[in-house]
């Protein structure tokens, strides 16, 4: 690399720190999905996956560790949170309470948090608040190909936790592109 690209680089790098950083959570009592952004660049998005526990204080334990190294660790300005239909949840009372102990967590660090719901993410991303978790898969990877080599190491019957992180990635998308049209 020639003196020119080293300082081209670092231009690069200056720019985007002064970048807002946001971390996109698709909350869950057994997987809980998560994007990274710096600006509209993708960072890191994974999965957190939670024991089977039979007591919720330990569940909600675990969830709330997990949220405390992403903040620690990511140093994000906002939390964007998919909101959660708890009506079609079975295990509605549990998401219920893990989604209060992030919001608790969030507050606790003074980190601003949003939420949007999944008709309006799939409005924004697919645009079609319809669309399938397979289609906004899609879409998701069509952005980000390196989510597909992901999903193409997975097994048929893993491929639930998948949709956690497109659906992370696009709660992220959604508020990136609504925030835009405000600018």
């Amino acid at each position: 690399m020639n003196q020119n690209q080293k300082i081209k680089s670092s231009r690069n790098i200056n720019n985007t720190s002064r970048l807002k950083r946001i971390v996109a959570i698709n909350p869950g009592t057994r997987v809980m999905g998560y994007a990274d952004f710096k600006g509209r660049v993708l960072l890191d998005y994974g999965l957190r996956i939670f024991g089977q526990c039979i007591y919720i204080d330990k569940l909600l334990d675990e969830i709330e560790n997990a949220v405390e190294r992403l903040i620690l660790e990511k140093q994000p300005n906002r939390i964007i949170l998919e909101k959660n239909r708890y009506s079609q949840i079975t295990n509605n009372i549990r998401l219920a309470l893990a989604v209060t102990r992030i919001k608790s967590v969030t507050k606790r660090h003074r980190i601003k948090l949003i939420e949007y719901g999944p008709k309006t993410i799939r409005a924004i991303v697919c645009k079609n608040g319809y669309a399938t978790k397979s289609d906004l898969a899609k879409i998701i990877v069509s952005k980000f190909p390196e989510i597909g080599l992901f999903i193409k190491r997975q097994s048929p019957t893993s491929l639930y936790m998948f949709y956690n992180i497109t659906d992370a990635v696009a709660c992220g998308l959604a508020y990136l592109e609504l925030k835009s049209k405000l600018e």
